[in-house]
């Protein structure tokens, strides 16, 4: 059942397009991601299903009731939403449990119902026990959880998160990922969440909207747009990768002959082929084997080690290949050090146009 519906949402400033008729739709109980770079038309959009913005066109349909068109222009407060900001926004001078029930206060709910309502939303949140302290008693993590459960306490037809971890550091960004995910599945309530980071989009939703440029570029499961990405913008704005410059030499069914720096190569056959021969072979760190060096030529591309990087999980090398260093992903068993030689071996990669 589709929960949030935007059709043709157009949103203008001055001669500046900054959302050109976009149309997608969020389930019930989905995480439903806007994904992009900064000035992409991720956080307008949502400022135009808030009601905080007023678009120029479109239609925006919320829990099966229209909250825009030509005719109609429902305010925020009317909207049933719930929105956490970067900066939390939270009271400063009330107590957990005062900030998570003040929208319920304002909406004049029974002081017994807004009770019940709040402790449950406290324990949910995992934050039971602070009710009595102040915002700047409290972490990040803490305060952002107070921004949630005063959002989830009206019990939002969707949720709005527009980056909302960005001010936390690495560990408790990556911490509340999980608790995001975890609110999501136990609450039901449909999530839209605004977003430039790609790791935290992949992680969190079930679908994402790739944005550029006021369009949506591509709408998918983050496998599908991982594996299987529209464009070249798609494919790099996703993920790590590397390109290098080829001669595409002849197609077959199954895969695709190439010269790369002199060297002539087969490779499996991508979703895509350019019909110009001059093309850029692009793929991703985890889909390069290295291989010892041999004298003999084959079918394989000669490269050597330039960077030697200790991830921890995983080795990070940059090979010279030819005018281009790539990136490749080893693990730790990987024997090849700085210097070395290295034929180069490519499982899965993408043709792109010059």
């Amino acid at each position: 059942m589709e929960r949030v519906i935007v059709s043709d949402l157009l949103k203008r400033f001055g001669d500046f397009t900054a959302v050109d008729q976009i149309c997608f739709s969020i389930r019930h109980n989905e995480f439903f991601s806007l994904l992009g770079p900064s000035g992409c038309g991720k956080s307008t959009t949502l400022r135009c299903i808030a009601g905080l913005e007023d678009p120029d066109g479109g239609l925006i349909e919320i829990g099966g009731r229209r909250v825009f068109d030509a005719d109609t222009n429902i305010p925020p407060n009317k909207r049933l939403l719930g929105m956490v900001f970067q900066n939390y926004a939270i009271w400063p001078h009330m107590t957990v449990y005062e900030n998570i029930s003040y929208p319920l206060r304002i909406a004049k709910k029974d002081s017994s119902e807004i009770q019940k309502t709040v402790t449950r939303v406290m324990e949910t949140l995992g934050i039971g026990t602070l009710g009595h302290r102040k915002p700047h008693e409290l972490s990040g993590g803490q305060q952002q959880r107070v921004a949630l459960g005063r959002s989830l306490a009206m019990e939002p037809n969707l949720l709005l998160l527009d980056e909302p971890l960005s001010n936390l550091d690495a560990k408790l960004r990556e911490e509340m990922r999980v608790e995001l995910k975890t609110i999501q599945e136990r609450t039901g309530t449909p999530i839209l969440y605004v977003t430039h980071d790609q790791l935290e989009a992949m992680a969190l939703s079930d679908r994402i909207a790739i944005m550029k440029d006021g369009k949506i570029l591509q709408c998918a499961d983050p496998l599908t747009i991982y594996n299987n990405p529209v464009d070249r913008f798609v494919f790099n704005f996703i993920g790590q990768s590397s390109s290098v410059d080829c001669e595409i030499i002849e197609e077959a069914a199954q895969s695709v002959r190439i010269a790369v720096d002199g060297q002539v190569i087969e490779i499996p056959r991508p979703p895509q082929v350019p019909a110009k021969k001059e093309a850029s072979l692009a793929v991703r760190p985890e889909d390069i084997e290295l291989l010892p060096y041999q004298d003999a030529q084959d079918v394989t591309l000669t490269g050597q080690i330039r960077i030697f990087l200790f991830l921890g999980n995983l080795i990070e090398y940059r090979v010279q290949l030819g005018d281009s260093l790539i990136q490749v992903h080893s693990d730790k068993s990987s024997p090849y050090k700085v210097g070395d030689k290295v034929r180069v071996h490519f499982k899965k990669t993408m043709l792109w146009e010059r």
